[in-house]
């Protein structure tokens, strides 16, 4: 079926080799499809990780709180924030973030967090205003 949708007239797609393209097919799904059973997986087995966290910043430290752990991070050891429509992502690494969701934010809540982000020196910002 693969090679059915990959083939036209005969000839393989692009032009490959069709174990070549049968590989490349495999690879396209195989990848993604184990990434997300990895994922699920590490999410299951990781009690952490799935507790309810507590932030509060201030301008010069982030504490997060769970049931099982206290945490303090430097801000200016941060590398990266990143914003979307539901997220803050305050990333400590390029693979290592911590996903704040924006939901049970006031306004002035995220006025705020995003003044105290901004006053950090060197910090990486990809904030909406």
């Amino acid at each position: 079926m693969v090679m059915g949708i990959l083939e036209y007239s005969g000839q393989t797609y692009f032009g490959l080799d069709p174990i070549f393209t049968l590989l490349f097919a495999f690879y396209l799904i195989f990848i993604p499809v184990m990434l997300y059973i990895k994922s699920t997986r590490n999410f299951a087995s990781n009690k952490r990780i799935q507790q309810p966290v507590i932030y509060e910043f201030t301008a010069d430290k982030m504490f997060s709180k769970g049931e099982r752990f206290n945490s303090e991070l430097a801000m200016d050891s941060l590398y990266r924030i990143e914003e979307t429509r539901d997220w803050f992502l305050v990333y400590q690494s390029k693979q290592v973030a911590n996903l704040i969701p924006k939901r049970e934010m006031t306004d002035a809540d995220l006025s705020d967090l995003r003044r105290i982000f901004r006053t950090v020196p060197g910090l990486k910002l990809k904030l909406r205003d």
